[in-house]
């Protein structure tokens, strides 16, 4: 009986010390990747800006090939709506929306998340030339979490920077094929 009464107040304590510790982590994060593309910036720029392609390379996109997308507006321009819904709560359900293009340099969009957590964030990708055939492709994720799930934040480069890389990698891939 005393062993179990000490693994309660362990883990009472050790439930304590986290919520405490939540307090002092931001609420706010941002995780970048980049990746350099061995073709011009333009044609980089012209494939990303296109949000149906990102269905080839994007993980999130990939994790379930039964998903149901929806495609709404002109692709590649400001308004347009990438929506999504699945089953598996890797994917879960919600929409891409592009808030703003700046020809040969970023796309930006709002991330709203409906499944199987509520949520939103921003995702951009910004271009710059190394030279008239190299491209490094920028790309960055920003959301907010609230208290004590902030907590997870100090986890969140690592894992969806190794999303963001993978996708950045298949990106690569088709691109310099």
């Amino acid at each position: 009986m005393k062993i179990l009464r000490n693994i309660i107040f362990g883990l009472l304590a050790l439930l304590i010390l986290l919520l405490v510790a939540a307090l002092f982590i931001d609420k706010h994060f941002v995780v970048v990747r980049e990746v350099t593309i061995n073709k011009p910036k333009m044609e980089v720029f012209n494939y990303v800006k296109i949000i149906r392609n990102s269905t080839y390379y994007n993980h999130w996109w990939l994790i379930d090939p039964k998903a149901k997308l929806d495609f709404k507006g002109n692709d590649g321009t400001v308004g347009f709506i990438a929506t999504w819904d699945s089953d598996n709560n890797d994917m879960g359900a919600g929409d891409q929306e592009v808030k703003k293009v700046v020809d040969g340099e970023r796309v930006d969009c709002a991330l709203r998340f409906r499944k199987p957590f509520v949520g939103e964030a921003t995702t951009d990708m910004a271009l710059e030339a190394v030279n008239d055939k190299t491209t490094k492709l920028k790309w960055a994720f920003e959301s907010d979490s609230h208290y004590p799930m902030n907590m997870m934040n100090l986890m969140m480069g690592k894992m969806l920077g190794g999303y963001l890389e993978e996708s950045e990698l298949k990106l690569k891939t088709i691109l310099e094929k």
